[in-house]
């Protein structure tokens, strides 16, 4: 089951108008995608891009993906492992989520931090009590570790479109 529904949700991110996202299979094994993620605008993460790791297992649509942020990004809501807390990859994954909607949701998290639910206490506290210095934290890694063009990432890591 999970190579056919792999294959229909890149199908499907392929129709879409999903502008943020480049999905690239790895040495042509359709369980396993890089995904290089562009920094939504109107966010302190615009014109910055990070790759993506998203590892299907064969219990998929029934299991989530693992997704992860290879490319470290400074967010409450992401580890320094790349872990993301979203419920849409815990608690409110159904069999019948869909890659776009995962996507659309790691974009609307990125926009839209839960300090609630931080992974890191240091950065949720500082996201709450310091915006400003916050987002000067998103900078300072951005310029240091996002500032790679898709083409460039492409390069490094051997992508090539599908």
């Amino acid at each position: 089951m999970s190579n056919r529904r792999v294959s229909k949700e890149l199908d499907e991110l392929k129709k879409s108008s999903l502008d943020n996202f480049n999905v690239f299979l790895t040495q042509e094994n359709l369980l396993f995608w890089k995904v290089i993620m562009k920094g939504p605008d109107g966010t302190p993460y615009a014109g910055y891009y990070w790759l993506l790791s998203v590892e299907f297992s064969s219990d998929f649509p029934f299991q989530p993906p693992n997704i992860r942020f290879i490319t470290p990004i400074y967010h409450c809501n992401i580890n320094d492992d790349g872990r993301i807390c979203h419920e849409i990859l815990q608690s409110k994954w159904t069999h019948q989520t869909s890659m776009r909607v995962v996507f659309q949701e790691i974009l609307d998290l990125i926009r839209d931090p839960n300090p609630d639910y931080a992974l890191s206490a240091v950065i949720g506290a500082q996201y709450k009590s310091n915006h400003l210095d916050y987002e000067k934290s998103i900078k300072n890694l951005n310029e240091k570790e996002a500032k790679k063009t898709i083409s460039a990432i492409m390069k490094d890591y051997k992508l090539t479109e599908n």
